[in-house]
């Protein structure tokens, strides 16, 4: 099956190929956003890097397999956490930090009660 681009999609290709400052899609949810940024991927050279921002961990996770080896997906917070990492030269993540919390501040019954609502809240 043969791509046709729009005329929208094709002045998006157009401004990735030969366009210069900054670019603006603005588009209704399911209109293609996503298939039109990867498919534009054709355009830029393999040897430019190229970053993704997605606004969650599995929409970041869902472009991984669609992209080439020159592009990155990943979440905001994703690329705020790596500069992170590369000022401070490196932390720990503890995965349980809010149920240790939990485990110090609240008894055993309280704990049990009130523990998986904190975990929400937090």
């Amino acid at each position: 099956m043969t791509f046709t681009p729009s005329r929208y999609q094709q002045a998006f290709f157009d401004w990735i190929k030969d366009g210069t400052g900054s670019g603006v899609v603005d588009a209704v949810a399911g209109s293609g956003k996503t298939s039109s940024i990867v498919r534009s991927l054709e355009y830029v050279p393999r040897t430019a890097s190229v970053l993704f921002l997605a606004f969650n961990k599995s929409i970041a996770d869902e472009l991984k397999p669609r992209i080439p080896a020159n592009a990155q997906a990943m979440t905001l917070n994703g690329l705020g956490f790596r500069a992170w990492l590369k000022f401070t030269g490196g932390c720990a993540l503890d995965a349980n930090k809010v149920q240790g919390i939990i485990n110090d501040v609240l008894t055993s019954d309280e704990g049990k009660r009130l523990g998986y609502q904190v975990k929400r809240i937090v």
